[in-house]
């Protein structure tokens, strides 16, 4: 099964190639020479070369999977502009490639090659959420509907495992009441995790990368693929759990697995505090006003 890219997808994909073909743009002046013909007759060298420019002009890329990234970007741009594979059927250029970023670049530069690790939201994590926004959570909505509308969107993106967004009805009339905007869902999100005591911050995405671990354990991959919208089945990889949810001990020992603990161990919840704090101290409040440091910004943010 062979999907086309989701608008958001697209939309995204827009920009990153526009940052990239605009830095591989300021590279070529460098060079003095022109994009597409420089493009064109790039060997790996010039690829190995580029990167090494990126890493010595823009000193904020820190980690290794932002290389990773250009990487991809960059030959995606290529086989736009020139109408083929960059590798054209030699895969050892794309491996050498690899080794230059995994090898030489990490350790000249430094790069971070640690992973950030991806919350998956799991059934008993929902659970948690929805009956502490009903019975504990003491937020105030504009008003109450909000409440319901708010619930009713993790339970929607729960059961469909789709992206923000994704799921337009269109019945033909326009609504005259206001919308309500992905990012304010996202406030309110964020702010009942952190008021139930979730430490990691919650995202339809989390819930999304829970719904389709729901899915593959009880689906084929064309029917995962199918569910979670994506281009090709390898796509998942990278919303998989970090979290191991095999009982190792239990399968070297041969004995019943302890699947309920596993679960739970791997997923949002194991981290839940509902004594955690949610708001400053009055002693920490303080501090704050005496700060040199946010004074210094607030008349930096007056100034503007």
């Amino acid at each position: 099964i062979k999907r086309r890219h989701a608008k958001e997808t697209q939309i995204n994909m827009h920009n990153t190639f526009f940052c990239v073909s605009t830095n591989q743009t300021k590279f070529c002046e460098h060079l003095g020479e022109i994009l597409l013909k420089y493009l064109k007759n790039s060997k790996k060298e010039d690829i190995m070369m580029f990167f090494e420019w990126m890493l010595d002009t823009y000193k904020g890329i820190k980690k290794q999977v932002s290389v990773h990234s250009y990487k991809r970007r960059l030959f995606q741009i290529y086989h736009k502009s020139v109408g083929e594979d960059f590798n054209d059927g030699n895969k050892d250029i794309l491996d050498i490639t690899l080794q230059y970023i995994n090898g030489y670049l990490t350790i000249q530069y430094n790069l971070d090659t640690s992973e950030k690790e991806k919350p998956v939201m799991n059934v008993d994590d929902v659970y948690l959420v929805q009956h502490h926004l009903y019975v504990h959570d003491t937020s105030i909505f504009p008003d109450e509907r909000q409440r319901i509308q708010l619930a009713l969107l993790i339970l929607l993106q729960a059961y469909t495992a789709t992206r923000p967004r994704a799921v337009q009805i269109d019945d033909g009339t326009t609504r005259t009441s206001p919308t309500l905007h992905y990012h304010t869902n996202l406030y309110y999100l964020q702010r009942l995790g952190i008021s139930a005591g979730f430490m990691q911050l919650l995202s339809p995405y989390v819930i999304r990368r829970g719904a389709g671990e729901g899915v593959e354990a009880v689906a084929s991959q064309p029917q995962l693929q199918q569910v979670m919208g994506h281009r090709d089945a390898g796509v998942y990889q990278a919303y998989m759990n970090r979290q191991f949810q095999v009982d190792t001990i239990a399968a070297f020992l041969g004995r019943p697995s302890a699947n309920a603990l596993m679960k739970a161990a791997s997923h949002m919840s194991r981290f839940v505090d509902s004594r955690a704090p949610t708001t400053a101290s009055p002693e920490e409040l303080a501090k704050l006003r005496d700060s040199s440091n946010l004074a210094q910004l607030v008349e930096l943010r007056d100034n503007l």
